[in-house]
């Protein structure tokens, strides 16, 4: 399949993104050409899904809250049919003018898995994020044997015909670091590729010692993974 045949989508998982999305989806519409835009609402007590469905985007509600890693999952249940899913947040921390270059690593049909890669230690990443993604980072690292510029980056690019998210457990945030390991493990062909670091005045559902302790959890079992 040549690279302007392929069909490309956006998926972004949303919870409490009523102010966002209005913001966001219009932004991803100027710089997406292949309009394939699906946000699953993981249950939000707002008017997520009414944002969505004004801007014109396909929309899933789940019926009750599951976390980051099942809204995502269902959306690429959902998105089966697509060549390519491009997965980025909802809390305007991804800049769509960034969509350009995943698809243009897309295109070079070298890698099943590309990954955004910030600088893990900008001045806007509050410190306890900076120490969390540090930490992941390098035992991820340690865990695969090659290097990992950013493990808990969003914004990704999923082959589908590689996607591996049915064999994965986590249902929250640590589901991105399950599915790197992974695919890492089942010899996907990953890239980093750069993205801005972007933080706002958005509220913040991760708690990074929290989620800290969960991905030293995971690290462990991973040992335990064919």
């Amino acid at each position: 399949m040549t690279p302007s045949n392929l069909k490309i989508s956006v998926l972004i998982p949303a919870y409490q993104s009523a102010d966002s999305l209005p913001v966001l989806l219009p932004l991803i519409k100027m710089e997406f050409p292949f309009n394939d835009i699906l946000v699953v609402d993981d249950g939000s007590t707002d008017r997520t899904a009414e944002m969505a469905k004004l801007a014109g985007c396909r929309f899933f509600r789940m019926e009750k809250n599951q976390g980051k890693g099942a809204a995502i999952s269902k959306g690429l249940t959902l998105l089966s049919g697509s060549d390519w899913v491009i997965c980025m947040d909802s809390d305007l921390q991804h800049d769509p003018k960034e969509l350009h270059n995943f698809i243009s690593a897309i295109q070079k049909n070298e890698y099943d898995l590309i990954i955004g890669h910030r600088h893990l230690h900008h001045t806007s990443m509050p410190v306890t994020r900076q120490i969390s993604n540090f930490l992941t980072s390098k035992l991820i690292r340690f865990r695969l044997g090659h290097k990992v510029p950013d493990s808990q980056c969003g914004y990704r690019a999923i082959r589908m015909s590689s996607d591996i998210s049915k064999s994965c457990k986590e249902t929250g945030y640590m589901f991105e670091t399950e599915y790197l390991i992974k695919s890492s493990l089942s010899k996907r062909r990953i890239t980093w590729i750069p993205v801005k670091t972007i933080y706002n005045s958005s509220k913040s559902y991760l708690r990074p010692w929290v989620n800290t302790q969960k991905f030293i959890t995971l690290w462990f079992r991973s040992f335990f993974w064919n």
